[in-house]
């Protein structure tokens, strides 16, 4: 039941959803240390071998892929980080005995459900620049960006960078640092290192 109103809140309410990504996310650190743990200090040695390296492999894997939220820890790369996370913690606890697959059912079911029915594409726009729920809808009127939309202000903004730096550069290569290769493109300009970050 506490699971099933906390999916109804992070359909309404972007704290609740905070808290449900956060809590996720945050899940797969202290998911390798205890596998970890677990596989070392554990006293049967009967499932040791192939079973244990698949679970060590999928921890590091999915490890390895949380670090992209790093060092910008936008929650739109939940979804890079998620299905890997799940399949880790399946593993993971398919090793330890007298887990109670309830409770196992009804975290995997919410965060199905979580998937189908809240982070959709409309919560994927909005929630990657903290908005609430819409499409970004309005069209950039630029000569390079074809149908490409985005929210009001942000069209706005583009639209007067553009040609700020079409003013500015003079037919000159253009800087945009340190994070805004989008730039060179809708401004025509070329990117003077091989950098794009």
């Amino acid at each position: 039941m506490l699971a099933l109103a906390l999916l109804f809140a992070c359909r309404k309410y972007v704290v609740a959803l905070f808290l449900a990504l956060n809590t996720a996310r945050a899940v797969l650190p202290l998911l390798a240390v205890l596998a970890a743990c677990f596989l070392l200090f554990r006293e049967s040695k009967t499932q040791t071998g192939v079973r244990n390296e698949h679970v060590v492999l999928l921890l590091s894997v999915s490890a390895l892929c949380s670090l992209i939220q790093f060092l910008f820890a936008n929650p739109v790369y939940f979804c890079y980080a998620a299905p890997l996370i799940l399949l880790a913690l399946v593993a993971f606890l398919s090793l330890v005995p007298g887990i109670h697959r309830i409770n196992l059912m009804t975290a995997g079911a919410f965060f199905i459900l979580l998937a189908v029915f809240v982070f959709r594409p409309v919560t994927l726009a909005s929630f990657a620049f903290q908005r609430k729920a819409s499409l970004p809808d309005t069209l950039l009127a630029l000569p390079r960006s074809g149908s490409l939309r985005g929210f009001p202000d942000q069209a706005a903004r583009y639209q007067r960078l553009v040609s700020f730096v079409l003013e500015h550069s003079a037919g000159e290569p253009i800087l945009a640092a340190p994070d805004c290769p989008e730039v060179y493109f809708l401004a025509g300009k070329k990117n003077p290192t091989a950098a794009l970050f």
